[in-house]
């Protein structure tokens, strides 16, 4: 009798344990379940938030305006626009924008162009009520008349470059550039139209890099 109870008691406590092994499986698939949830949740949260700081955050653009040409010799200046793209403000931490003359389809390189004086006038903080600036660039100072035949006749060409550093709301300790360089092309070369101009336009240059924002 006493070796019949203990084969019951024994098989009472096997199917016990069959059973608590069945609930913690079925309580570890839950669990692996909804940290899979979870994860996909935090996945999607963090590309929302991506999304949101890639619409909301700032983005600053330059932009030379039209060259008159031709000039007399002398010193000449380009004005230029700076214009804010996104809803929040933008904060100026180094700029440059240069003007200078070199000879066709051969853009200045720019390994000091960290060194070079900051634009003029750039205001501090760029905020979306006011989101266009326009400035003047530095000039280049006593173009000669053989300098300025030369540009006519498409052997040298006037170039604009610089760069604009900031930062903006969403983390102020890293530092977001924009990087411009520019060729000024004649649309038809040597030949002026009916009131003696020359029209042209202004064209990308140089590596990749030089015309990026980050």
């Amino acid at each position: 009798m006493t070796n019949i109870i203990l084969v019951i008691v024994g098989v009472v406590q096997a199917g016990v344990l069959v059973w608590q092994a069945c609930v913690f499986a079925r309580t570890l698939k839950a669990i692996n379940h909804q940290a899979s949830i979870m994860q996909q949740q935090t996945i999607v949260l963090r590309q929302s938030v991506e999304a949101f700081v890639n619409k909301e955050r700032p983005i600053l653009r330059v932009e030379p305006l039209r060259l008159e040409w031709p000039v007399e010799p002398g010193d000449i200046a380009v004005n230029y626009a700076i214009t804010l793209y996104g809803s929040t403000e933008a904060f100026v931490e180094g700029s440059c924008a240069r003007l200078e003359v070199g000879d066709s389809g051969k853009p200045p390189a720019d390994e000091e162009w960290r060194r070079w004086p900051p634009m003029r006038s750039i205001p501090d903080v760029f905020v979306p009520s006011n989101e266009k600036k326009e400035l003047r660039a530095v000039g280049i100072s006593n173009l000669i008349r053989s300098e300025i035949d030369a540009i006519s006749e498409g052997k040298k060409s006037v170039y604009f470059w610089g760069f604009v550093e900031y930062t903006d709301v969403f983390d102020r300790t890293r530092k977001r550039c924009t990087r411009f360089k520019r060729e000024w092309k004649f649309d038809i070369p040597n030949i002026p139209d009916l009131y003696g101009t020359r029209p042209g336009d202004w064209y990308r240059c140089g590596a990749p890099e030089d015309n990026s924002e980050t």
